[in-house]
């Protein structure tokens, strides 16, 4: 990719187990990193508070009382808070979110380590479209 091209990830809104940016001042959380990457919007979905977010958007779903804290980067926080409001699920966490969680940790526990990619290996499936740009920050 040259001229700072992106790759078609076929993706348009992405949403992270996490904050988009840790303060009002925009110190990168993991979603500012995802949409620096890949150029598309993000929504971070915390459930904690972190005590520098204060510009978190606090979204009460279900039947509990405890907010989930939605920040975002590529659209307005309110809109992002206003997705995750109304995403699918009946429970504090959006079905989608607790599926993601509950399938990472259980791949944590059951899978063993993946060998090392050595450098004459093709990428794996999760790496070929949206890392391609990384390989290229070199060249032009």
């Amino acid at each position: 990719m040259e001229n700072g091209e992106r790759p078609d990830c076929g993706l348009g809104l992405l949403v992270v187990d996490g904050y988009v940016d840790l303060d009002p001042g925009g110190r990168p959380g993991l979603g500012a990193y995802a949409h620096a990457e890949f150029g598309i919007p993000v929504i971070g979905v915390a459930k904690s508070r972190f005590r520098t977010a204060t510009h978190a958007v606090p979204v009460v779903r279900g039947s509990s009382g405890r907010p989930l804290f939605v920040t975002a980067a590529g659209m307005l926080a309110a809109d992002a808070a206003d997705l995750v409001r109304h995403m699918t699920g009946q429970y504090r966490l959006p079905d989608a979110l607790r599926r993601a969680d509950t399938f990472s940790h259980g791949q944590a526990r059951t899978q063993p380590p993946r060998p090392a990619a050595s450098p004459t290996d093709p990428p794996r499936r999760a790496e070929r479209p949206c890392t391609a740009r990384r390989a290229s920050r070199g060249a032009a």
